[in-house]
């Protein structure tokens, strides 16, 4: 069952930082998600919404800033014992997990959409093919990860669902997916045991209860969990 940290260890750090990624792994995480977007400047970075607003003591939309300035920005999510902690690259991402552990990178192209992001996507990913068996890339967005496979077949492709699970026959026939991600608030047992029977890994978010997780641990075709904190595994 493989320990899944969503954002990080987002429970007790502020989220997708890379001090929740280093103590996701410090405390034995086997693969940390986390969300991208694309700046202004073609620079994909780190961070769950569009704007900068929730997490940061700044404001404005990922896509109307530059790198620079978002470096400017503490991400801290408000947390005053965080200190300064700046946005990451994805790239910077990779390079501190590579060797660690496994990641599962959420491309957020809906509702805001970015020009071209699957080619930035794959060209970064490029650099890292000793270790793709240990990337997964996952979206709401079919088209999304459409193309991104028709460009490099070898990227994992991760599939979420909330609760709509009306094209999941045919996006997993098209894309033949490593992995699918169900919300545990809306699990098909009939689709995931054949998504097992497949060989296509299930890996549901986010457990945030004990019974969250008593209930996830009895579907045996559960290979990891999304959770926020970690001890729930305890």
């Amino acid at each position: 069952m493989k320990k899944i940290l969503h954002r990080g260890l987002s429970a007790r750090y502020p989220e997708n930082t890379m001090l929740a990624f280093r103590k996701a792994f410090s405390l034995g995480a086997d693969m940390i998600e986390f969300d991208v977007h694309l700046t202004k400047d073609n620079e994909l970075v780190v961070i769950h919404d569009d704007d900068v607003d929730r997490t940061s003591n700044g404001n404005g939309f990922i896509k109307d800033l530059n790198l620079s300035e978002l470096r400017l920005l503490n991400f801290n999510n408000g947390n005053s014992l965080a200190g300064l902690i700046q946005i990451s690259t994805l790239k910077e991402v990779l390079d501190f997990s590579k060797d660690k552990m496994s990641v599962n990178i959420e491309v957020k192209n809906l509702p805001m959409k970015y020009k071209d992001i699957e080619l930035k996507i794959v060209d970064i990913l490029s650099n890292y093919k000793e270790y793709s068996d240990s990337i997964v890339v996952s979206s709401f967005d079919f088209e999304c990860l459409k193309k991104i496979h028709k460009l490099d077949q070898i990227i994992n492709i991760g599939i979420l669902i909330d609760d709509d699970w009306s094209e999941i026959y045919d996006i997993i026939s098209e894309l033949k997916p490593y992995s699918v991600h169900p919300n545990v608030k809306f699990m098909n047992d009939e689709i995931l045991l054949e998504c097992k029977k497949n060989s296509i890994k299930i890996f549901p978010w986010v457990a945030e209860t004990v019974e969250d997780m008593n209930f996830l641990m009895k579907k045996d075709y559960v290979d990891g969990i999304m959770v926020n904190e970690i001890n729930l595994f305890n």
